[in-house]
């Protein structure tokens, strides 16, 4: 009974956060409300939108809803699923599957906030900026964490609302931001990017086995026969 009051409560409380949001502006665009504020945690999805090359479509007003995750969900994903680092997921190799996921993370034309909800058990499906993902939208029945309230999710992983009233309906310019608790992912988008991973870690083992550490000798890669001689210093006996 306590959980489900405090998620109708939770949920009231979203709700009229929404309800209140349609007046005062949070940011002038996306990629200004990821950088207004670090302590919200929203630095990886900056990064992330970065390295793929979404910057600049994120600097530019839109009359859209972007679900960004933030950094814990980042970290729930990389560390806790795929055991890869940030890094690792910034690889340039990954730049086309980071900008796949980032305009997934996007429905144009369109203000959602959580009144705009469909109501459970309805389940409403949104074209995305990337072509072929939609993302889902739905009404939890009455979860026993407040954030399964509002489920935005894609094919293969799935993600709440932050229950957090300062980080959801936030207005940018024309468009709305809706800060999500784990990192929505389609189909085969996972294995994409840890088949890139892996072939990285490999490249970096051959190179490494490949070093030649001759004394006097500058370290170098692959044996390679333009490495040059270097004075040896140090006190004889």
């Amino acid at each position: 009974m306590g959980r489900v009051m405090l998620a109708s409560a939770c949920m009231a409380l979203l709700l009229a956060a929404g309800a209140n949001a349609s007046g005062k502006e949070y940011a002038p665009t996306f990629w200004a409300a990821l950088g207004k504020n670090p302590a919200k945690g929203m630095s990886i999805t900056r990064k992330v939108a970065q390295a793929a090359g979404m910057k600049g479509y994120l600097s530019a007003p839109h009359i859209a809803t972007f679900f960004p995750p933030d950094d814990e969900a980042w970290r729930q994903l990389l560390a806790g699923d795929m055991k890869i680092s940030v890094q690792e997921l910034l690889l340039p190799a990954n730049r086309g599957l980071l900008r796949e996921l980032v305009k997934s993370l996007i429905v144009p034309g369109k203000r959602i906030f959580t009144p705009n909800w469909p109501k459970w058990p309805k389940k409403d499906w949104y074209q995305t900026a990337q072509p072929g993902n939609k993302i889902g939208l739905e009404m939890d029945d009455g979860g026993s964490r407040p954030g399964d309230i509002f489920d935005v999710d894609g094919t293969d992983d799935d993600a709440e609302l932050v229950p957090k009233s300062w980080v959801i309906n936030l207005i940018c310019g024309p468009g709305v931001m809706q800060t999500v608790d784990d990192v929505p992912t389609w189909k085969g988008w996972k294995a994409r990017v840890l088949k890139n991973v892996k072939k990285a870690r490999l490249a970096g083992r051959s190179s490494a086995s490949h070093v030649d550490t001759t004394p006097g000798r500058r370290p170098c890669r692959g044996g390679s026969k333009a490495c040059k001689p270097f004075a040896v210093t140090g006190r004889s006996g």
